[in-house]
């Protein structure tokens, strides 16, 4: 049985909105997926209607009615699920989406292969959200159950293990190695021996570094190759 994944397209010009409305179709209609589709012109219409929780949202950066960066930081405010997509026509306007929880953005005009890029990436966390989690002990002894969707990386720092989720770092004790292992099935990959990267989230690579939206982790010479085909493998998936 296909599941439905709740798609909103937050946008103020109604050819943009089309374009975007399309493109799911297209895409839902090549995969034989259910795609449920909400357009909204306004920020006022998209809250007064929320009654469905949205897999992604398609979000304008400038509306009639507020600002796209506030307008996230609202939806954060109750939502900290649905995966933010900024729809844009300057890319330096998005970049402080990652503040907000974005997890992209997408330039204006928007083609097909561009979306399918970005909506793949976006939809694959999606499915993975609400679903997989693994249980964690905090510094204080409390258990914690997280959300694996959430993670963007983990980290070891001063014999501690950093888990990095999309609004807030939990500490843990442990080794790194341990959650190599429990996320072996999942899209997480070393790029040395202090990071465990969720590619996912992965936004770009230059030079020794792999970019997680505002953030550069160091890629290790031994590790790089090995890195760099998980990576392309990940992507050609």
């Amino acid at each position: 049985m296909k599941s439905t994944r709740f798609i909103a397209i937050v946008e103020d010009e109604r050819e943009a909105s089309d374009l975007l409305a399309g493109y799911i179709r297209r895409y839902a209609e090549g995969k034989g997926l259910d795609l449920q589709v909400s357009r909204f012109f306004a920020a006022r219409s998209f809250f007064e209607a929320r009654g469905t929780d949205f897999d992604i949202i398609f979000l304008d950066i400038m509306l009639p009615d507020g600002n796209g960066m506030d307008i996230a930081a609202k939806i954060r405010e109750h939502d900290k699920k649905s995966i933010l997509i900024f729809v844009t026509n300057l890319a330096h306007y998005a970049i402080g989406g990652y503040e907000v929880g974005a997890f992209d953005y997408i330039l204006k005009p928007v083609s097909y292969e561009s979306f399918v890029f970005k909506f793949e990436r976006a939809y694959a966390v999606a499915d993975m959200n609400r679903e997989t989690t693994i249980t964690v002990r905090s510094g204080n002894s409390d258990m914690r159950v997280v959300e694996v969707a959430r993670i963007r990386y983990i980290e070891v720092n001063d014999h501690l293990i950093e888990i990095h989720t999309t609004d807030e770092v939990i500490r843990v004790s442990g080794r790194l190695m341990d959650f190599c292992e429990r996320l072996k099935d999942l899209p997480f990959v070393l790029c040395n021996q202090c990071y465990l990267v969720n590619m996912r989230y992965i936004t770009g690579i230059k030079d020794d570094c792999v970019l997680l939206g505002k953030e550069s982790l160091h890629i290790s010479r031994p590790r790089k190759k090995a890195f760099l085909k998980a990576f392309n493998d990940y992507l050609g998936a």
